[in-house]
């Protein structure tokens, strides 16, 4: 399994894939006369590709959310892999917290250099959790195969995405699912995975709310007026942080 990685990419993370072992090269994703690149990684044998991955730290998430970037090359990036038969990944790198400290000293040091007239405070961490939360939202409703991942480092980015590889490659089951089974099982297990990253539950949890609706979509528009506490594995703590993001989706 060779790991393609987009030469725009830092050339760090060319380094650390090397040092994890991984086979890799460098390359231009990019389709010919293309405008926009499809994804940052790609994982397969050959010319045979099995996944498609766009890599995003906070800082250019949130820059790429603003200007609306992201959403034209996750919907790229969708149209692609379902063309070529590939499973297309958002992996989210690091914390809300961590980004909003480096955005503090950038601002700092904006200050201090005269870039700006006075220091201020970045987005607050619940502000934050609200634009993803959205964001998550748009990038299912545009390209429902996407499989969004959070994950805390680079490091683990590159092993998490090289081992679905090999999942895929020794025909396993689990998330993400092989590409053998029929487009519509393949969106409700994404959207299943999905509604859990988004909601901070379990898979579990999100299988028996998507047996209670017929789409993401529907849950979004309707879950605030179920009784939550009805669905088998939904608790009072779980339904107060599923009730809490949903009225931040409403709002």
């Amino acid at each position: 399994m060779w790991l393609h990685i987009d030469s725009a990419e830092p050339s760090k993370m060319f380094s650390k894939a090397r040092k994890l072992g991984f086979p890799v090269k460098k390359t231009q994703l990019k389709l010919p006369k293309d405008r926009f690149m499809f994804g940052d990684y790609l994982i397969g044998k050959k010319d045979k590709f099995a996944l498609v991955m766009e890599r995003k730290t906070w800082a250019d998430l949130q820059s790429s959310i603003r200007d609306e970037r992201f959403f034209r090359q996750i919907y790229y990036m969708h149209e692609v892999a379902m063309e070529y038969g590939m499973t297309p990944f958002l992996f989210i790198e690091g914390s809300v917290r961590e980004w909003r400290t480096k955005e503090r000293q950038r601002i700092m040091r904006s200050y201090q250099r005269g870039k700006i007239s006075k220091p201020y405070e970045p987005p607050s961490i619940a502000r934050v959790e609200g634009a993803i939360t959205s964001a998550h939202v748009r990038v299912l409703t545009s390209a429902p195969t996407v499989v969004i991942r959070h994950v805390t480092n680079s490091v683990e980015t590159l092993r998490t995405f090289y081992s679905y590889g090999q999942r895929i490659d020794e025909g396993q089951k689990g998330m993400p699912r092989p590409r053998r089974i029929k487009d519509t099982n393949r969106r409700l297990a994404y959207q299943k995975s999905s509604i859990a990253t988004l909601f901070d539950i379990t898979e579990k949890q999100a299988t028996n709310i998507m047996e209670k609706c017929d789409s993401f979509e529907d849950f979004i528009d309707e879950g605030l007026t179920w009784d939550l506490t009805q669905i088998r594995g939904i608790g009072s703590i779980a339904e107060k942080k599923i009730r809490r993001r949903l009225k931040m989706l409403k709002s």
